[in-house]
């Protein structure tokens, strides 16, 4: 505790800054339970910090719950094409005219209609699959970073959310009728 009582002056500017006990802890050197102890002593209190971060664990859960939404709506979304997609086949593969008529030529022209409408159809779920499968990818990449971000200085951690909230904001601009 020797060193925490020469750094009682950087303990308050820590707490001001927001910073949690084990943030403070480490940044000074020392225990939790020594940080907790000291500013006990100084009556300052640590809820504002706990509720910040509570704050912002509830925006991130939040963020994930609205993406698992979207996220689960294309899934349905892609299955109902799947199974349209299936329908339609059936239907056509059940409707076979007999060879060598007018109506077998127009039923192989509509197929033949159909498959290229079922290319593009796939190429679209194809791609809606591979931005699924990315979209996951950055989900859990996000989580780590977020994770580490948490090992950081209340400091570190408050630039990292500024420069993430700037980019958010990011503002297209609008461009004049005419």
């Amino acid at each position: 505790m020797t060193a925490l009582k020469t750094d009682i002056a950087k303990l308050k500017a820590l707490h001001k800054e927001g910073m949690g006990v084990t943030d403070m802890a480490r940044e000074l050197g020392v225990n939790k339970g020594t940080v907790s102890r000291q500013l006990k002593k100084l009556g300052l209190a640590v809820a504002a910090v706990t509720v910040r971060r509570t704050a912002e664990n509830a925006a991130r859960t939040q963020a994930a719950e609205e993406h698992y939404k979207e996220e689960s709506a294309a899934i349905q979304h892609l299955l109902f094409l799947a199974d349209k997609a299936r329908n339609e086949l059936e239907w056509i593969e059940r409707t076979v005219p007999p060879e060598a008529t007018r109506e077998y030529r127009e039923w192989m022209a509509a197929k033949l209609s159909w498959a290229a409408e079922m290319r593009k159809l796939i190429d679209a779920m194809s791609d809606a699959g591979y931005r699924l499968f990315h979209s996951r990818e950055m989900k859990e990449i996000l989580g780590i970073i977020l994770d580490e971000i948490g090992n950081e200085s209340r400091e570190c951690q408050r630039r990292i959310y500024q420069r993430i909230e700037r980019r958010r904001n990011i503002k297209f601009p609008s461009f004049p009728n005419g």
